[in-house]
C-alpha cells in the first residue's frame, strides 16, 4: 500500500541505572530492523530513544519542566502505537 508502518518497541531496563548497559538488546534490535529495512519501509517508536529520559538517581540530571511537559504528551500518545 506504500504507507509507513510503525513498529513500536518497549522493553524493561536490565538494571535500574540503565536499560541496557551491555548493549546487548540493541544488538538483538539491530539485527531485527535489519530484517525489516531489507523488506520494506518502516518507522521505529522506541519508547526509550523516542522519550525524553531522565537520570534514575536523585542527585542526577532530571527532565526539565518543559522536558517533562514533552514527556507526558509523548507518553499519552504512545498509546496509539501499543
Amino acid at each position: 500500500d506504500g504507507g509507513l508502518r510503525i513498529i513500536a518497541l518497549s522493553y524493561g531496563w536490565t538494571t535500574s541505572a540503565h536499560p541496557d548497559p551491555t548493549g546487548a538488546t540493541l544488538a538483538r534490535v539491530a539485527d531485527l530492523l535489519g530484517f525489516y529495512q531489507k523488506n520494506g519501509r518502516y518507522g521505529v517508536f522506541w519508547d526509550f530513544g523516542s522519550l525524553m529520559q531522565h537520570s534514575p538517581d536523585q542527585d542526577g540530571p532530571q527532565r526539565t519542566s518543559e522536558e517533562e511537559a514533552m514527556f507526558k504528551e509523548g507518553l499519552a500518545a504512545s498509546s496509539l502505537y501499543y
